[in-house]
């Protein structure tokens, strides 16, 4: 299986988050695809689904979960995007067309517990952002 993947690399506070969340949004408007968007901590992921959520047009949207730990954006297309932080299951249970690597700590070993949730998907695609060293 391939994975066609895209690096975003930059300084702090240069939008490299707000270029994978539009990429985030297209992916689960236009195509109707699963995204899953990994965080290094459950209050990160969670601002993540708040920045999402603003920037979908709200008849587009069927619900909003933000509990512990279901935290996603299902959409009325039949998208839908999830939020997680890194944990040691991270990804189980999850079936997607699109995973978003927002800045998490271990790049190698985060993508090793998240590829088993691409493999149902036809066009698998990664992107991982990550501060410029």
């Amino acid at each position: 299986m391939t994975i066609r993947t895209v690096e975003i690399s930059g300084d702090r506070m240069h939008g490299k988050s707000r270029l994978a969340m539009l990429a985030v949004v297209d992916a689960a408007i236009t195509a109707g695809h699963r995204v899953l968007h990994v965080s290094e901590r459950i209050v990160e992921a969670t601002e993540a689904l708040d920045r999402v959520a603003a920037l979908i047009p709200r008849h587009m949207v069927r619900s909003v979960r933000r509990s512990s730990p279901c935290r996603d954006i299902r959409l009325t297309n039949g998208g839908a995007v999830s939020f997680v932080s890194v944990q040691p299951d991270t990804g189980r249970g999850f079936d997607a067309d699109l995973v978003v690597l927002d800045e998490v700590k271990d790049v190698d070993k985060v993508r090793q517990m998240i590829t088993p949730c691409l493999l149902a998907s036809s066009d698998p695609r990664m992107i991982i952002v990550h501060r410029a060293e």
